[in-house]
């Protein structure tokens, strides 16, 4: 419906109907005839205008451009002082790619196949991302969908 009809227009029907009744029941004249009769109509039109538009504001709608939710996960200290880089269980590669917007890319292996690596498991100290044809080490580990790198460093 039209806002002006309905912010406009019914109240001032609404305050008319509203003095109608009222002077009715009270006197019985409907048509104004004092000063005091014109103020009493004023007053219910003014009232129900003010009623229309209280009404009619909604409370304000959350953003659509919420902040994304935090992980409950911890995430891994960037500190190279935590990672062993002499373990055994490090392998070598190259960044096959990688995509900082999506958070994620594949290293080449060494030997050969691909593996999966996560923005939260490298650990570069003053970056964010690796660059592609970078060498770099990592420990592998078996993830839900495959061989996944963690613990990333750059050599």
């Amino acid at each position: 419906m039209n806002p002006i009809i309905k912010n406009g227009i019914f109240p001032i029907i609404w305050g008319l109907l509203a003095y109608l009744l009222i002077t009715f029941i009270n006197k019985g004249n409907l048509i104004p005839a004092q000063t005091e009769d014109f103020i009493t109509l004023a007053v219910l039109i003014v009232a129900c205008f003010l009623s229309a538009r209280l009404a009619s504001i909604q409370p304000p709608r959350r953003s659509r451009n919420r902040p994304a939710k935090r992980s409950r996960r911890q995430e891994p200290s960037k500190d190279l002082a935590d990672i062993d880089l002499n373990d055994k269980n490090r392998e070598t590669g190259t960044v096959k790619w990688f995509n900082l917007r999506k958070g994620y890319g594949f290293i080449t292996r060494d030997q050969g196949d691909d593996v999966f690596v996560h923005l939260r498991d490298l650990h570069i100290k003053g970056r964010q991302a690796v660059s592609e044809g970078e060498r770099v080490s990592y420990v592998v580990v078996s993830a839900d969908k495959g061989p996944q790198a963690e613990k990333v460093t750059v050599i």
